[in-house]
């Protein structure tokens, strides 16, 4: 079943993103229309949030769609009006005591209409039943005290076989406020210590995320390397748990932040070591490639963000190792394959890399050192579209060095079609400008030519994967790219994937 990142976004780019999937799950419930002044119908409608509520993180309701994501005919017969986000957290209110909230957009694409809903489980984690029975006449729809959860496209009434899975997000916050807990002792200990004077501030595995922050910018500020191999090794030797992956990639991206580039190419080499050594099941290494290919795409983010154009090609262009028969250019396109192969997402659903990297970066705050919160009234971008903004750079700058300089099979997906073209012009302004240092540094082997030979074919690739996604992508609306691949000479012939040689 294929991966749905339940991140409150409820944009055009999540709409695609959701329709794409083809038919429902547990995090997603399309339908043809809403009638919420029916009363059966809102009584319905509770019981599917309040359901996918109870299914941890949350999920959608996407109204507007038949079940395979299609438009639907029906949407039309839709008021709009009432899917209002504020009109549907009351209605949920009126059957639950619990602080519930629905968040909800309508938008429209291609011609058609839709509402975008997105509910978010409590951060508890705990289920939540039915204050009142839901019924119109003698017709109940559930009972007072009942608890539902989601179970693919129906709703079922919990069991006692699932009481454990339920109560895992709950365990997991009871468990996370104790390390809280002793994460605030290790911070009071720690400033002491720097208060005496007693030197720099300790950098080891699995400490609170707001110290190691502070310690591995002292430590790359100061360019201590040695402490700071050190801590690689450390993190490597527990590869790849999560905590470490975040911990390994968090090195990387300050090494972005300061512009060491032996240092975040220290992170890069063991990432790929991790995902060299990859010899569990099947399953168990989709799950570890997975994460090792997110924590990549955080370390490229920081990269482009940070204008280390040098750093991303040595990121990328490592040769998979999985199969020695079929080499792929990129071990980050391996591992986005084996994900795929595992139902992790499907292939029509590979944009998900990139919200599912969203939502680790924006997790940790380790992992994007550079990007501070927004003033009120400033003006600025929100913390959220400046890091998918660096996602979506990132994942084009990965296809650019696979098309143009990539060794091997598999090419490179463009996952950021998925996303508004307009998130990827000013990353191409920059590099297809008059000064070409941006280009030089990203790829210094390549010229011009090959390198707008390379682009024309993979903005062939990209427009075609945009349209077969049934949405027009709208990048280059300054025209950078027609006009560099037309000056340099260097005409793509619309093949897509990176040559084998």
């Amino acid at each position: 079943m294929g991966l749905v990142v339940v991140d409150g976004r409820t944009d055009l780019e999540k709409l695609h993103e959701l329709l794409a999937l083809g038919g429902e799950r547990d995090q997603v419930d399309f339908k043809a229309t809403l009638d919420l002044s029916d009363p059966r119908e809102e009584l319905e409608f509770v019981k599917d949030a309040v359901s996918m509520l109870n299914t941890y993180p949350g999920g959608y309701i996407v109204v507007g769609c038949a079940d395979d994501g299609t438009p639907s005919p029906l949407a039309s017969e839709t008021s709009w009006r009432q899917l209002d986000g504020a009109k549907l957290t009351d209605k949920l209110l009126r059957y639950v005591d619990a602080p519930v909230r629905a968040i909800s957009q309508h938008l429209e694409d291609d011609g058609h209409e839709y509402c975008l809903i997105c509910l978010q489980s409590l951060p508890g984690g705990l289920p939540i039943p039915f204050a009142r029975t839901g019924q119109t006449g003698s017709d109940v729809v559930f009972h007072k005290g009942e608890v539902c959860r989601r179970h693919g496209p129906k709703n079922d009434v919990l069991r006692y076989a699932q009481w454990d899975e339920v109560l895992r997000p709950h365990d997991r916050l009871v468990r996370g406020a104790e390390r809280m807990r002793i994460n605030a002792l290790i911070d009071r200990v720690t400033a002491a210590l720097a208060e005496q004077g007693r030197g720099s501030s300790p950098l080891v595995h699995g400490m609170p995320e707001e110290s190691l922050c502070v310690a591995l910018q002292e430590a790359a500020e100061r360019g201590e390397r040695a402490r700071l191999e050190r801590f690689a090794a450390q993190v490597a030797s527990v590869l790849p748990r999560a905590s470490a992956l975040t911990e390994l990639a968090g090195l990387g991206c300050h090494a972005a932040l300061v512009g060491d580039e032996e240092l975040f190419g220290l992170a890069t080499d063991r990432l790929f070591d991790c995902y060299a050594a990859c010899d569990r099941t099947p399953e168990e290494d989709a799950d570890a490639k997975l994460r090792l290919l997110v924590a990549a795409y955080a370390m490229g983010a920081a990269a482009v963000r940070c204008s280390r154009w040098e750093m991303v090609a040595p990121l990328v262009l490592r040769n998979s190792v999985a199969d020695p028969q079929d080499v792929y250019a990129s071990w980050l396109r391996e591992c986005q394959v084996a994900a795929s192969r595992a139902d992790l997402f499907r292939e029509e659903e590979s944009g998900l890399v990139v919200s599912r990297a969203l939502e680790e970066v924006l997790g940790h705050p380790v992992l994007r050192p550079d990007v501070v919160a927004e003033e009120p009234g400033s003006g600025e971008a929100s913390v959220e579209d400046r890091v998918l903004d660096s996602l979506c750079r990132f994942d084009l700058l990965y296809c650019l060095c696979v098309y143009a300089a990539g060794r091997g099979s598999g090419g490179a997906y463009p996952a950021c079609v998925a996303f508004r073209g307009a998130r990827v012009d000013r990353v191409l302004a920059e590099l297809l400008g008059r000064d070409d240092s941006a280009r030089r540094r990203l790829l210094p082997g390549t010229d011009d030519a090959a390198l707008a030979a390379a682009l024309g074919r993979l903005w062939d690739d990209m427009r075609r994967e945009a349209a077969r996604r049934g949405h027009p992508w709208a990048a280059d609306r300054a025209g950078w790219v027609a006009h560099f691949v037309a000056s340099a000479g260097g005409a793509g012939e619309g093949r897509g994937e990176a040559e084998a040689r």
